[in-house]
């Protein structure tokens, strides 16, 4: 789309009647009289228009060109006086007002129903709106936004509950603004499904329990996990709950003895996951209260120094499902 041009066409021939030329004193535009219009331009030198006629003809073009600019700017747009009271009163005809003599504590806008040309615009700003834009009409630097957040229709005029969001240069009272409205639609249903997406990595089923620094083959506790070993290198065993350590609790007791060999459990702490070690399962053991979960090796962990369990905190079980017949017990 070809970008908005930086600068209005010149209005041309403003002056009533020439000052230099073969038609001083005579009037600088005149307009198409009624054949002109019903044959258009003729071709030939002996046909061609009075320069008169072009130029009231342009100057007509620049200034409609200027008016639709200042009226039709957003989506829904009307120019308004910008109302200087600030009382709990209806605005002046033609006009708008804040609540608030600083525009960023204004929590409200009163809006008459005709415009800056005597227009009705009731039927124009009318919800949805989500978003109010103010654009002083002289100076299109000054502009100020508001969240919408209510409309009510009063006899003659509305009032706006408005969230001053941001805006630029100074804004001034008393002078002309075009007011327009973000619009947001209410939606025509719902649409279809959307195609299946790719297939992605193994399931992975996870668990939430609170790692034990405890390194012994026993109990970790209800809720907890450990390993048997101070660092994750030298680790080969799970020694881990048969519930979770989140509320409310779920039973694990028939979720660990479902590990097959092969099968992978990651375990990575909840608030730091940068942590995290890998094992591939050898064997499970049905210990009634926790299960002991027995590795054959360590795939892969975070590199450099990490103390497994050093504190208390979030532990987070993952299942990676991939591996030979089950050898759980």
């Amino acid at each position: 789309m070809t970008d908005k041009p930086a600068a209005y066409p010149a209005v041309i021939a403003q002056n009533t009647n020439y000052t230099v030329g073969p038609h001083v004193g005579t009037p600088t535009k005149v307009v198409f009289d009624s054949g002109d219009e019903a044959e258009g331009n003729v071709a030939g030198p002996s046909y061609a228009p009075d320069a008169r006629n072009f130029n009231d003809w342009m100057y007509k073009v620049a200034l409609w060109i200027r008016y639709f600019d200042e009226r039709l700017f957003g989506t829904t747009s009307q120019l308004f006086d910008n109302d200087i009271d600030v009382a709990g009163t209806p605005p002046e005809t033609k006009s708008f007002k804040f609540d608030s003599a600083t525009i960023a504590d204004a929590t409200q806008m009163s809006l008459d129903d005709q415009d800056i040309d005597g227009r009705g615009v009731a039927r124009l700003f009318q919800p949805p709106a989500n978003m109010l834009v103010l654009v002083h009409n002289e100076s299109r630097t000054i502009e100020h936004r508001f969240s919408v957040t209510g409309i009510t229709d009063v006899s003659g005029y509305t009032v706006w509950d408005v969230t001053y969001v941001d805006g630029t240069g100074a804004f001034t009272n008393d002078v002309a603004y075009l007011i327009s409205l973000d619009v947001t639609g209410t939606g025509v249903g719902t649409g279809g499904t959307g195609p299946a997406g790719p297939a992605g990595y193994p399931g992975g089923e996870s668990a939430l329990l609170t790692f034990s620094v405890d390194t012994g083959a026993t109990d970790p506790g209800s809720g907890k996990a450990k390993i048997d070993s101070a660092t994750v290198g030298g680790s080969l065993t799970l020694y881990v709950s048969a519930e979770t350590a989140d509320s409310p609790t779920r039973d694990l007791s028939g979720f660990w003895p479902t590990l097959q060999a092969g099968d992978r459990v990651r375990a990575f702490e909840r608030d730091a996951v940068e942590n995290w070690v890998t094992w591939i399962v050898d064997s499970v053991v049905n210990l009634s209260t926790y299960f002991e979960v027995r590795f054959t090796e360590i795939q892969d962990r975070k590199s450099g120094s990490w103390t497994f369990g050093t504190t208390a905190g979030n532990l987070v079980l993952m299942v990676i499902r991939g591996g030979a017949s089950s050898t759980a017990v």
